[in-house]
């Protein structure tokens, strides 16, 4: 008869934990290497990266200096009129033309001949009307006289500014220069009224040999500007400073007394903008009622000298009063313990420029605490 084979007896359960731990541990520890590794030396790495470019900030800082112009790029805007056109006040052939595109009338200037009469410009806020002959008065007929006077003829008037033997013989001389009937009375017809405020001739309507109704135009002057409007895409950095500014056109600069300028100045910055537009310096949009120029920097002429410091330099108490603390000490390291509180009335932050403030120009060159509120408690109460 075959034994049986007796079969060992299993494992105990801590032998088999024994047993499996043995088998893991290494793979276990082979993963966990790497893992240890980056976290220990990563940071350490990082650490040593930063201390290879960092460096402590001196604990004292001098006082330095900035221009600023405020230059910023612009738009300006204007209200404008619609175009004036400058007509004829008599019918018949045109036999000349005096006039010529980009012109700026004066006073008696030829404008065109018709039927070999010479009209010349009436420059003036209002025409003149009426005949003027005996028996006339009034602001027209000093109008008259003062016209006159510009065209080479002295003359005076009667009491209340009526028609006088002088002025009889000084509208006869003007009419026989001028190829008119010689008769010593003023027709209105004689003249080409252009309003003051367009004097320049933008073109020309007419041309030799061509028959003009009396009113046809004959002259096409400029849009003439109401009002001026300086803007940019953000806040403007001159609203509420004082003039005098200036206005960068390319390589030309033009002032400007006032952010809010007068008529005049309006009148001159519009003519100023369209000449730079025709050369190409700035660019021209336009519609009925305004004309927009961009391209233009605008800027302070006369820059102010500003000091600055880096914004940790300023030191704000809770009752709001700024102050910068000037010291003899300067130091790299170490504490600052004796310092001078130095009211600020007008403490920004430099535009462009992150960690700077602007502090007045008298301090330029002094040195001042970096960080003031390492001094003593004594001191920054000074700061009152």
């Amino acid at each position: 008869m075959r034994s049986r084979t007796e079969r060992p007896p299993p494992p105990a359960p801590r032998t088999r934990l024994f047993r499996a731990l043995a088998f893991t541990a290494p793979l276990v520890a082979l993963w966990l290497v790497p893992v240890l590794a980056l976290a220990v030396v990563v940071p350490l790495a990082t650490s040593r990266e930063a201390s290879s470019v960092e460096s402590e900030l001196p604990v004292t800082a001098t006082v330095g200096s900035r221009e600023d112009d405020y230059r910023q790029t612009v738009t300006a805007t204007f209200q404008v009129t619609a175009p004036h056109d400058v007509v004829v006040p008599a019918a018949g052939l045109v036999t000349a033309v005096h006039a010529s595109p980009g012109q700026v009338l004066a006073p008696t200037d030829a404008v065109v001949s018709v039927d070999g009469a010479v009209l010349r410009a009436h420059v003036a806020e209002a025409p003149l009307y009426r005949e003027i002959g005996p028996g006339t008065s009034g602001a027209d007929v000093e109008g008259l006289r003062d016209y006159l006077a510009a065209a080479g003829s002295e003359t005076t008037l009667g009491r209340g500014a009526s028609y006088s033997p002088s002025l009889r013989r000084a509208i006869t001389a003007y009419q026989r220069a001028n190829g008119f009937p010689a008769d010593g009375v003023f027709q209105p017809s004689s003249v080409v009224f252009v309003p003051a405020g367009s004097p320049s001739v933008q073109s020309v309507l007419t041309s030799v040999g061509e028959m003009v109704a009396l009113g046809d135009p004959v002259i096409a002057g400029p849009v003439l500007p109401l009002s001026l409007t300086l803007s940019a895409e953000s806040t403007l950095r001159l609203a509420g400073k004082d003039g005098p500014f200036a206005l960068l056109l390319s390589d030309e600069e033009v002032p400007v007394t006032s952010l809010a300028p007068a008529p005049e100045e309006v009148h001159a910055l519009h003519a100023a903008l369209v000449s730079a537009a025709e050369r190409g310096t700035v660019d021209l949009t336009t519609d009925d009622t305004t004309q927009s120029f961009t391209g233009l920097v605008l800027h302070l002429p006369d820059a102010p000298v500003r000091g600055t410091v880096p914004t940790t330099a300023v030191y704000t108490t809770a009752a709001g009063t700024r102050c910068v603390f000037s010291t003899d000490e300067t130091r790299s390291t170490g504490v600052v313990t004796s310092a001078d509180a130095i009211p600020l009335t007008d403490a920004t932050t430099v535009d462009g420029e992150i960690g700077l403030a602007s502090v007045p120009a008298d301090l330029v060159g002094q040195t001042v605490v970096r960080n003031p509120r390492s001094l003593p408690g004594s001191v920054l109460d000074d700061c009152a």
